[in-house]
């Protein structure tokens, strides 16, 4: 009778166990990747959309210019970007309005003028960007931020070395 060869009891389970630990790092990898990709795509769009807003509050105040070519007065509402009616023929300064994509929700924080108008807006969320340079110039001043809320869009922003400020209205 011939003798069969027999790996040492417990290989085979000291094996599959390696294998099982070797995908589950796998894995917590592959979702850790995904959400770091999912928070770059929400950041793109919050960089999208505060430009959006930026760019709707200036044209904003340059339809409303007087002909000496004094700025108009801010919005009250957002929803007054939509359609604005100061003149005879209606103006659209914004398609559509946009949610934060950090938080999901329509939830910005509105930046008022003494007048009451609205002449920026931030985000409400106190996480950590991802993105820390690299910025286009007009966001220049968001480079190093610790915050999203940080990340302030508004026409008419006096930025320097020294920091940002806002004539008429108080940041964050």
């Amino acid at each position: 009778m011939r003798r069969r060869l027999q790996a040492p009891r417990g290989l085979t389970y000291l094996g599959l166990l390696f294998a099982v630990a070797a995908i589950a790092l796998a894995g917590t990898a592959t979702v850790r990747l995904g959400h770091a990709r999912e928070r770059q795509a929400a950041e793109d769009e919050l960089l999208f959309a505060g430009d959006a807003y930026r760019q709707a509050l200036r044209r904003w105040r340059e339809a409303g210019a007087t002909p000496g070519g004094e700025a108009g007065a801010a919005p009250r509402r957002l929803e007054d970007l939509l359609l604005d009616t100061r003149r005879l023929r209606p103006v659209r300064h914004l398609r559509r309005l946009y949610a934060d994509p950090i938080t999901g929700r329509a939830d910005w924080v509105l930046i008022r003028d003494a007048s009451g108008g609205i002449v920026g807006l931030h985000s409400r969320s106190r996480e950590t960007p991802l993105r820390q340079r690299g910025f286009a110039p007009d966001d220049f001043h968001f480079a190093g931020k610790p915050h999203y809320s940080d990340w302030v869009f508004a026409w008419g922003l006096i930025c320097t070395d020294a920091g940002c400020r806002l004539p008429g209205a108080s940041l964050p």
